[in-house]
């Protein structure tokens, strides 16, 4: 590490917009307890798994009606 270079000190939040019920609210991360963190990096898990295997099923399917 340089002399001059100063550590990584700015802190990121990440906010989860809350659509539960019938008004949507914007909630920090940090702000919820254990449970809602580990409901919000599930649904992100399961929302990132659906995802990755969409595309790659679209890469399967132009891939495959190129060489028919």
């Amino acid at each position: 590490m340089r002399d001059d270079a100063r550590p990584y000190t700015t802190k990121t939040e990440l906010r989860i917009l809350d659509t539960r019920g019938s008004t949507t609210r914007t909630i920090a991360y940090s702000d919820l307890d254990r449970e809602e963190k580990e409901n919000v990096l599930t649904d992100l898990l399961v929302k990132s798994a659906i995802n990755h295997a969409l595309e790659k099923q679209k890469r399967v399917k132009i891939h495959s009606d190129t060489y028919m």
